[in-house]
């Protein structure tokens, strides 16, 4: 996410006056609002695997760790969704950014 943030800040800021205040500011806000969504997305799903890794209670550890290992729930929540969040990242980012995203 940091090198995303930090190219497209760099595409936002590219040619505006940065010590026009107002300018700076709408720019950062465009950015906000195109990144919002995916950002409250990474750290809802982290605080969510967070719990369930860190604060569930022992005997249900138990049960946590069953259905961790005998269903497809973890890969469909970090392994399938990531690389597809990361190519839909990059195809906003612009064209000739990644092979994926052309």
């Amino acid at each position: 996410m940091s090198s995303y943030d930090g190219y497209f800040i760099g595409q936002r800021l590219h040619g505006i006056d940065l010590s026009d205040k107002t300018a700076v500011l709408r720019a950062l806000e465009e950015y906000e609002v195109i990144q919002l969504h995916h950002t409250t997305s990474q750290v809802n799903g982290a605080y969510f695997l967070g719990q369930l890794f860190h604060h569930v209670p022992f005997p249900l550890t138990l049960l946590r760790d069953c259905f961790l290992d005998w269903t497809g729930f973890l890969q469909g929540q970090v392994g399938d969704r990531n690389p597809q969040e990361i190519i839909a990242q990059l195809s906003t980012m612009g064209p000739g950014v990644s092979p994926y995203t052309e």
